[in-house]
């Protein structure tokens, strides 16, 4: 796996959607990813448009594991677009 640097430019939450989003088509997320989606999703629907995602899909707060996981994968999701 390729080491994350700090400072590093990463992929958007939008784009991390997208791709969490297109993933859960092809098979089923498991359940880091799965509070991951939730999560980004819900930041993504706020910002970009203007509404709150429902009670019972809400994640505010993701573990410091999900948080990684997160970070790894917008870096990974960057690179590959950079090519």
């Amino acid at each position: 796996m390729d080491r994350v640097i700090e400072d590093e430019p990463l992929a958007t939450d939008a784009e991390v959607t997208a791709y969490l989003m297109s993933a859960a088509f092809c098979a089923p997320l498991d359940h880091d990813h799965a509070d991951i989606y939730l999560h980004v999703a819900g930041k993504t629907m706020g910002k970009y448009q203007g509404v709150t995602m429902p009670e019972d899909l809400r994640h505010d707060e993701i573990t410091s594991y999900q948080e990684m996981l997160l970070r790894d994968l917008k870096h990974k999701i960057y690179t590959r677009r950079k090519r």
